[in-house]
């Protein structure tokens, strides 16, 4: 499973790329999910779930616009 910093890093690269896929946007969405449910975003801080859903919004906006 990916850490928090480098999930958010790949967001970030992903929403700022001139055009990214929307494939590899919902692959990521899909990432995140899957740490959504796992024991690492448990122990997660509660600054560091705020980071975590900023992103996840980030992600699910450009989905929509990709769509």
């Amino acid at each position: 499973m990916s850490d928090l910093n480098t999930l958010l890093d790949d967001v970030s690269r992903l929403i700022s790329a001139d055009a990214p896929s929307l494939a590899d946007v919902r692959l990521k969405m899909v990432e995140l999910d899957d740490f959504v449910h796992s024991n690492d975003f448990e122990a997660l801080s509660y600054n560091d779930r705020g980071r975590f859903q900023t992103a996840y919004k980030e992600l699910r906006d450009c989905i929509r616009v990709l769509e």
